[in-house]
């Protein structure tokens, strides 16, 4: 039986302690709090999942009484939801501590993420970061799939960095399952598997190109087999194609109108811009797959009509989540992660500030990284897609979940390497590297 080291030991404990933070967290500040919004479809669709009542909109089941189809979320989250609501564990409270089961799992991943990128210290830092930081521990305890999101992320962190070390079939098998289960926790995530999978296969020097496709092709079969029944539920059960989820057209327009294109909610979002094309959809009586269609269309044509502003827009968006925003406008986007989006103030601020934090380190970091000659852009990627997503939706910090992993890791990087310069009795071997040109052009050395 292998024995458990420093390492092991180490992680067990953090994982504890931000265990302890989520469960003091949702304890002492959350379950007093009404639970609305994505909050409500989360937990109440996970519900009547378990009832045998399929994938619907819980919100028109319980005020109209009404059966509608829905596929407005991926579904990694509600699925999560769906276990304990199976054995009859439904209350908010239950639910919360449900979610931060996986937050403590997301802590554990950063951990052995962090190992694999440079080391057991850094795995150790990262850890740490991952268990206190409110912009992660938070979300375990707002019941969205931002919980989903941080866990599935840093899963396919870790297995591309596993996958760099020791290039292999099984592991670019379950470098594919990773990217399959981020796909189905945010819609977004699925440019991972363009981004990082598809190139760091290719890339792989280590055998020949006939091998590497070999790999590609059944991380891909892999992929399909976790996402393909989704995929085929959804196409049973609409009239229009639907895929991952029908949720971006509504968001899309939410936040494409005067009101977030002028005065101060610039940038963010608003209903009020949905709520017109809403009424038209009632009166036409669509399903959920043509009224996405009917709200994306309307915010293209506004966006279209309203070209010169855009770019304007765009940086407005870019500055609220980078915190560049609340330096300009006194706190504003603090304020609105406060109401409407239910952080507590504290929550909010100290969020902002550690955000602040990470960030500066994690520029660091990539500079360590660059240096040792270990790939960044598994990590670069999660904060692109980021970038992404604000530049065609809104500014909000929520929407920054995915990106938050990379910005610990890259900061518990760059303060182990600080402790390797300014405390050498501490210093630890780097973490064992691939063999040279096992994946090219980002060549691992030893440093």
């Amino acid at each position: 039986m292998r024995r458990i080291g420093w390492f092991g030991w180490g992680l067990v404990a953090i994982v504890l302690l931000g265990f302890a933070i989520r469960v003091f967290y949702i304890l002492n500040w959350r379950a007093s709090v009404p639970v609305h919004g994505d909050a409500v479809f989360y937990k109440d669709g996970a519900a009547l999942l378990a009832d045998g009542k399929g994938w619907i909109n819980p919100f028109d089941y319980e005020l109209l009484h009404k059966t509608t189809q829905s596929a407005e979320h991926p579904p990694v989250y509600i699925l999560w939801l769906w276990l304990p609501a199976v054995i009859g564990l439904r209350t908010k409270v239950e639910v919360m501590l449900w979610s931060a089961v996986m937050g403590a799992g997301s802590i554990a991943l950063g951990g052995l993420a962090g190992k694999e990128i440079a080391g057991k210290r850094t795995g150790l830092i990262a850890a740490f970061f991952f268990a206190v930081y409110p912009n992660i521990f938070s979300h375990d305890g707002v019941m969205t799939s931002e919980t989903a999101a941080i866990f599935t992320a840093t899963l396919a962190v870790w297995m591309a960095y596993r996958y760099w070390r020791s290039p292999g079939l099984w592991r670019a098998v379950m470098f594919g399952g990773a990217c399959a289960l981020a796909a189905m926790s945010r819609s977004e995530l699925a440019l991972y598997t363009p981004f990082v999978l598809l190139p760091m296969l290719l890339a792989t020097r280590s055998v020949d190109l006939k091998t590497r496709f070999k790999w590609l092709a059944t991380a891909g079969v892999i992929m399909v087999l976790i996402i393909g029944p989704w995929v085929g539920y959804n196409l049973s059960r609409f009239k229009d194609p639907v895929f991952l989820g029908t949720g971006d057209g509504i968001t899309l327009l939410s936040a494409n109108c005067p009101l977030t294109y002028h005065g101060p909610t610039t940038g963010y979002w608003r209903m009020d811009c949905v709520l017109a094309t809403h009424k038209e959809i009632q009166k036409r009586h669509l399903d959920q797959s043509q009224a996405e269609g009917v709200y994306r269309d309307a915010a293209i044509t506004f966006m279209r009509d309203h070209l010169d502003r855009l770019p304007t827009v765009v940086l407005v968006r870019w500055a609220r989540i980078t915190g560049v925003w609340d330096i300009l406008d006194d706190f504003q986007q603090v304020n609105l992660d406060h109401f409407p989006e239910g952080r507590e103030l504290w929550v909010a601020f100290s969020g902002l500030y550690m955000f602040y934090a990470l960030a500066l380190l994690s520029i660091a970091g990539v500079i360590v990284l660059r240096k040792r000659k270990v790939p960044v852009y598994p990590l670069v990627a999660l904060i692109a897609i980021v970038f992404i997503t604000i530049t065609i939706m809104f500014g909000q910090n929520r929407y920054r979940a995915s990106a938050e992993p990379a910005l610990a890791l890259l900061a518990a990087v760059a303060v182990d390497a600080a402790l390797r310069r300014w405390w050498p009795g501490a210093t630890e071997p780097l973490t064992d590297v691939a063999p040279p040109d096992a994946v090219a052009p980002l060549e691992p050395v030893a440093v």
